[in-house]
């Protein structure tokens, strides 16, 4: 690793990985920006861009969908067992 004029080993290789992060995160947005919406995902979103909605509109879609509410549950749990106290 060549050192970067006034940078220490630490701050050069911080600065590394920021920028492979970056590449990462560009690589990943122009793979997203490919795929199809998911139909689901999209009445979500809808559901959420309108302050009217009722909250038994999402939980009809989240129910309708066995697998999104495996893995919201699933991430709801991660939250509990990883809070703060």
């Amino acid at each position: 690793m060549c050192q970067i004029k006034g940078l220490g080993p630490v701050a050069e290789s911080t600065r590394w990985m920021q920028q492979q992060r970056l590449i990462l995160h560009d690589e990943v947005c122009k793979r997203v920006v490919g795929l199809a919406p998911d139909p689901v995902a999209v009445r979500i979103l809808e559901v959420l861009k309108n302050k009217r909605a009722a909250i038994q509109s999402l939980t009809d879609i989240i129910t309708g969908d066995p697998l999104l509410a495996a893995r919201i549950l699933i991430l709801a749990n991660f939250a509990i067992g990883h809070r703060k106290e």
